[in-house]
């Protein structure tokens, strides 16, 4: 019986461990944390957005946070584990975002499996809003009272903390409370020393009774007291208007001896005066606002055989996965936690000497959405000889990755070669920046760029990560024009770096949401370097600003159709070329050009569409041109001449000028188009140049660019057709610029 009883008690003691640790498991919950990193929120108040979340990480003191920031696209991701409310590397992250883009709510997913979503988020978007319902509460940290953030908020049964409302109670001087606690279990009323006074929401004042009971606390009108005492269930009060607050214990409890009023100092990051590598070139730490770690050509050892074997524990949280194979393959590293859940490819992107390595996808299975992927592309980086690498940097910050856009997403590896360093690359690419899809080691000076001291500022710099950094000291004077982002756009064009340009190009969107001028040089821009989704985005939001005029949705037409919305496309179509739906414009102004579109629409999807409604007269066999040109221009009050030279050097001028169309110039304005076309036959063979004079705006002209697209259809109306857009900016008047030229 003796040993019965032994073992049942350890049997009992385990069982017990067991099932608190299980318990413990369970209580460990799964946070999804939104974080807007668009150019908007820069001015977002993160002091008092952090005392929040300080607030909430204490409530919810043991989850595991997939951090998400956002703004056009998904930056990055990267998993924290918050323990005990302890959140430190978490907010650090916060405090090195780097704000640029525009906000996109459409690349967020609130359908995912977990506990809880934060969103931190101004609700400012021209493409998109939060969605009404998600799959677990949402807690909305916003300075906003826009209805689609309260929505989200009321219907996921979540909460909404507004950080005006809380900067104003920050700013505010607290009231004294003060007051006696008495345990009155024997009738007596004992006066309790000991008892803690806290404010519920804020850990960082408290304040212990003295022998006599009494307390004094600095609190807020709205503020809850929470009084506590060993062996006594914690009451709790509303402060309101009183500045004398009693309260009277029933159970028995201990004592201490005096007031104690604590604050709890916040820990304070020194600025880093060195240098980092970031592989082909230095900026100081403290400059660089964001995660670097870097090792030299002195902690390789000698004994390591491969580029991985020099990698493999030299980062805290970096792993290298096995391959199963007996390729040197860096491109496996793990720098975001495997599983992250939100994304497929988890791997990081290796760049050697400014040139980004080809990588092996990681197959693995996607626990949040249920998605299974596979491994389709190799890399290989077994040519990296160890003896050879000057130094290896390790970015793991949202800048660091959002620059090499989606490849950069599972976090960069920089290696650095000894041989680039002493000017020996064999057989470095000169072909010039923007020609090919590949980086090479200087930018390319575009003909194109204006004059400013802020691109000549960026043309001094050889690497795009130290242009970025240009961009981002250069923004904090000029950032308030939109010239600048869609010069700087340019620039950036000539990288390569699509996402990065698109993303530059959207923050036209986060400082003149209003003006449909500035947004239509960005279309104009989005449609050039080919994001047609940002595209949409713009001309939906066009529309509805200016939803009295026939251009919005002629262009609104035409992005649907390139993002593969047909019927949207043609319910716009159809009712403003044959006057079927309910959009009441005057459409005669562009009749003519918007009735071929119309026909060529129908007859590239004629099988995705309901023809029957079509009435007989567009159904007909589109016209068909050699060549099309459309030009359009952003400005209304735009005057210029526009000179076609043919091959013959004999030329025709269509002039759009106050003076000569004034009569043509007061239609466009009334019913809101700005474009005209042209067409060349099989005939007109040879070389045609497209000239343009600038004269300026009619009125109002504050010396900002005029914007011009010029949309080139080869073999309009048939199954070859394709077209190819060129946007330029004019500026400089009374001289002629040529802007196109076209060979038949």
């Amino acid at each position: 019986m003796k040993k019965i009883a032994i073992v049942f008690i350890v049997f009992f003691a385990f069982a017990k461990a067991y099932t608190t640790q299980a318990q413990e498991t369970q209580s460990t919950e799964n946070i999804i944390f939104y974080w807007d990193a668009s150019l908007s929120m820069q001015d977002r108040n993160l002091s008092v957005e952090l005392e929040h979340l300080d607030s909430f990480f204490q409530k919810h003191k043991n989850a595991i946070v997939h951090f998400v920031p956002f703004s056009t696209e998904v930056i990055s991701e990267e998993k924290f584990t918050i323990t005990d409310g302890n959140w430190a590397l978490l907010k650090e992250e916060l405090k090195k975002t780097v704000y640029d883009g525009a906000v996109s709510f459409d690349v967020l997913d609130f359908n995912l499996p977990t506990t809880h979503y934060v969103i931190s988020t101004d609700g400012k978007s021209i493409s998109s809003e939060l969605p009404k319902k998600a799959s677990a509460p949402v807690h909305i940290i916003t300075n906003t009272t826009d209805n689609s953030i309260i929505q989200l908020a009321l219907n996921t049964v979540g909460s909404l903390t507004n950080t005006k409302k809380l900067a104003l109670k920050k700013d505010r001087q607290p009231i004294s409370v003060q007051g006696f606690v008495i345990d009155n279990s024997v009738g007596n009323g004992q006066a309790l020393e000991g008892a803690r006074i806290t404010i519920v929401g804020n850990n960082d004042i408290e304040a212990v009774t003295d022998s006599k009971g009494n307390y004094k606390i600095e609190a807020f009108p709205e503020s809850v007291i929470e009084v506590s005492y060993v062996g006594k269930q914690s009451r709790r009060f509303r402060v309101g208007n009183q500045r004398t607050l009693n309260i009277i214990f029933s159970n028995q409890g201990d004592v201490l001896k005096e007031v104690v009023i604590t604050g709890k100092s916040r820990d304070e990051v020194p600025a880093e005066e060195k240098e980092v590598d970031l592989g082909q070139h230095k900026i100081q730490k403290k400059r660089l606002g964001y995660s670097v770690e870097t090792i030299t050509d002195k902690e390789i050892s000698q004994l390591d055989l491969d580029v991985k074997q020099a990698v493999k524990g030299q980062f805290a949280g970096l792993e290298i996965a096995n391959n199963g194979t007996n390729r040197v393959d860096l491109s496996q590293f793990l720098g975001r936690h495997k599983n992250m859940t939100i994304l497929g490819d988890q791997t990081g992107l290796v760049v050697i000497d400014g040139v980004p390595q080809s990588k092996t996808n990681s197959g693995g299975f996607d626990d949040l959405q249920g998605i299974a992927y596979n491994s389709d592309n190799i890399g290989d980086t077994s040519h990296i000889n160890p003896d050879n690498i000057a130094s290896i940097t390790y970015l793991k910050g949202l800048a660091a990755t959002n620059r090499y856009g989606t490849l950069g997403k599972g976090g960069v590896i920089l290696i650095t070669t000894k041989s680039a360093l002493a000017g020996e690359v064999a057989q470095r690419d000169t072909t010039p920046k923007g020609t090919t899809a590949t980086y090479s080691d200087t930018a390319l000076e575009i003909e194109s760029l204006p004059e400013t001291d802020y691109i000549k500022a960026l043309q001094k710099h050889t690497t795009i990560d130290a242009a970025f950094e240009e961009y981002l000291i250069q923004r904090e004077a000029y950032g308030s024009s939109p010239s600048f982002y869609l010069n700087v756009a340019d620039y950036f064009e000539g990288w390569n770096n699509i996402e990065m340009t698109s993303r530059i190009l959207s923050n036209v969107s986060e400082i003149a949401r209003g003006d449909a001028t500035a947004l239509r040089a960005m279309a104009f821009k989005m449609d050039e370097i080919g994001d047609k989704k940002k595209a949409l985005e713009a001309y939906k939001y066009i529309n509805r600003i200016r939803s009295l005029e026939v251009q919005s949705y002629r262009d609104l037409a035409l992005a649907y159709a390139e993002n593969g919305d047909i019927s949207n496309a043609f319910r716009i179509y159809q009712s403003i070329v044959e006057g079927k739906g309910n959009i009441n414009i005057n459409a005669s102004g562009i009749g003519e050009s918007l009735i071929k579109e119309y026909k060529n629409f129908i007859r590239k999807y004629k099988s995705a569409i309901n023809v029957s409604t079509v009435s007989p007269v567009f159904l007909k066999k589109p016209e068909t041109f050699k060549k099309r040109i459309v030009l359009e221009w952003n400005h209304q009050d735009a005057e210029f001449d526009l000179q076609i030279v043919n091959p013959q050097n004999r030329f025709f001028t269509w002039e759009h000028t106050e003076k000569v169309a004034m009569q043509r110039i007061v239609q466009e304005k009334r019913d809101g188009f700005q474009m005209e076309e042209f067409f060349l036959t099989e005939d007109d063979k040879g070389k045609w140049t497209f000239n343009i004079i600038y004269y300026g705006k009619m009125s109002d002209d504050d010396g900002s660019p005029t914007y011009m697209k010029f949309t080139v259809y080869d073999d309009y109306g048939t199954l070859t057709e394709v077209k190819e857009v060129k946007v330029v900016r004019l500026t400089d008047v009374n001289q002629p610029y040529t802007v196109l030229e076209i060979s038949m």
